[in-house]
């Protein structure tokens, strides 16, 4: 793992050039891992007469079809949607925090955890994150595994092993008037911090902060938007209200 540690640090000494060709490479590797291993992309590829053996390019991934959730739900329960490659004890449930319906279930690999924490701390760096400070996520609970006949001992584990994100501020079916919540619970905060978050939740608490005249809690150090992208104007008014840079 330490390859992959110092494969993301050379990140920031490469050309664009440079990490653009890498990107395009690592983009074709996966699709043709994705058609030679999952049986839902190889079916799809092979109507269009392209098989595992094919050459693919990054030119190529307007060919791979667009999934909705409901296709997403029925291939990762028949298994079409699972990469052959990956056993069943590597594969982690998992699921979407469902902030905007119903959470999406599926599966991680286990082997992809550190590198992605790799990732994530190279991410945080750059936004000035400190790996000892104190990060707030303003997310929605996990839902809490349950006990299934078919995996007695293994639902149990998990059951035991389960764990909310330290420092959790809820913000499952936020509304306007859960803000002063939100922004009271912040301000309870005396040590440095930053904040996690699902994007639009928290520019709704941070456009209603300014417009109810809302005293700011004390800055953190940065926000980060998840799920979805902060816009420019949404980062202006989380900048605005929040007293620190807003990234996604």
């Amino acid at each position: 793992m330490r390859d992959a540690r110092e494969d993301f640090e050379s990140i920031e000494r490469l050309d664009r050039e440079v990490v653009s060709r890498r990107s395009s490479e690592s983009l074709e590797r996966l699709l043709r891992h994705a058609v030679a291993t999952v049986p839902h992309y190889r079916d799809a590829l092979g109507k269009q007469g392209l098989t595992a053996t094919a050459s693919l390019h990054a030119e190529d991934l307007h060919r791979f079809p667009a999934l909705g959730r409901a296709e997403i739900r029925d291939g990762v329960r028949s298994g079409r949607l699972l990469s052959r490659r990956v056993p069943g004890w590597r594969r982690v449930p998992t699921s979407t925090t469902g902030s905007t319906g119903i959470p999406l279930r599926f599966f991680g690999d286990t082997r992809s955890r550190r590198p992605r924490g790799h990732g994530w701390r190279l991410l945080d760096g750059w936004a000035g994150i400190r790996n000892d400070e104190r990060l707030v996520r303003m997310t929605v609970p996990r839902p809490r595994p349950s006990w299934t006949p078919r995996q007695p001992f293994r639902s149990f584990r998990r059951m035991i092993r389960f764990r909310q994100p330290r420092d959790l501020i809820s913000i499952y079916g936020l509304t306007a008037g859960d803000v002063p919540r939100v922004v009271r619970a912040l301000s309870d905060i005396e040590e440095p911090y930053s904040i996690y978050g699902i994007s639009s939740h928290i520019h709704l608490v941070s456009m209603q902060g300014l417009a109810e005249g809302l005293r700011p809690p004390p800055a953190p150090r940065a926000v980060v938007g998840t799920s979805e992208g902060f816009l420019a104007v949404h980062r202006e008014a989380v900048s605005a209200f929040l007293r620190c840079p807003a990234y996604s």
